[in-house]
């Protein structure tokens, strides 16, 4: 059986050589699922030219769910969002942060509806502003260029924590209107952050500590050797 100070020594001994490798594991794991990732596509909203109000857990104020008669929008599936008006805007449904890393965005196309948008023609912007904001105050914008086809744009690092997100127009002469699909938002934004040494090395120590405790447990045991006792002589 290993005496305590010594188990203690080879438990610190192997925690030191594992923490490393089990703190680069740990970060792997959070990169490769980042908390909360959710694609919002719009295959869940009505369709037809309609508002709605919700969609992949973010809430849509003054939005319109569209489908393939009203242009092509759609980057998958076969319905999408437009925006409209200088106040829509995008924030967590049942309040909070989340965040946005990327969209499907195109510049509005003819709507063929009649009496929809007036004589029926309406055209987008070719550039857009996005702007997010936290707390009441901006903390990212960033300009979309626009074409007829959906191409995903990269957001800002700036947008990965925000609680609204507006769209305006980018000169005095463009609308703020625009196809919108396939969101990449983040519902729990957390920054990835390294596991703190003595965290680690803790975490180790107590794997460590196991592992010893289990070897103990399962050696072979020594049955003490017994002295034959003598028979007193007469």
């Amino acid at each position: 059986m290993l005496p305590l100070a010594r188990a203690r020594r080879h438990a610190r001994r192997h925690a030191r050589r594992v923490a490393p490798a089990l703190g680069a594991a740990l970060l792997a794991l959070t990169a490769a699922h980042p908390a909360g990732a959710q694609l919002v596509d719009f295959e869940d909203t009505p369709g037809g030219y309609q508002f709605f109000t919700t969609s992949g857990g973010l809430t849509f104020d003054i939005f319109l769910s569209l489908d393939a008669q009203f242009g092509a929008g759609a980057r998958s599936g076969t319905k999408f969002a437009m925006n409209r008006g200088t106040e829509s805007r995008i924030t967590r449904t049942g309040g909070g942060t989340f965040g946005l890393t990327s969209g499907a965005f195109a510049q509005r196309a003819v709507l063929p509806v009649a009496g929809v948008t007036g004589p029926g023609i309406s055209y987008g912007a070719t550039s857009v502003n996005i702007v997010g904001r936290l707390n009441g105050v901006e903390v990212a914008v960033q300009t979309l260029a626009l074409t007829a086809t959906p191409t995903v744009i990269a957001l800002s690092g700036a947008f990965a924590q925000v609680d609204e997100v507006r769209f305006r127009p980018a000169s005095a002469m463009s609308s703020q209107l625009l196809f919108i699909d396939d969101l990449n938002a983040v519902l729990t934004p957390a920054a990835t952050v390294a596991p703190e040494p003595a965290s680690l090395s803790l975490l180790a120590a107590g794997v460590a500590g196991i592992a010893v405790a289990r070897r103990r447990r399962g050696g072979p045991r020594r049955t003490p050797s017994r002295t034959p006792s003598r028979t007193p002589s007469a």
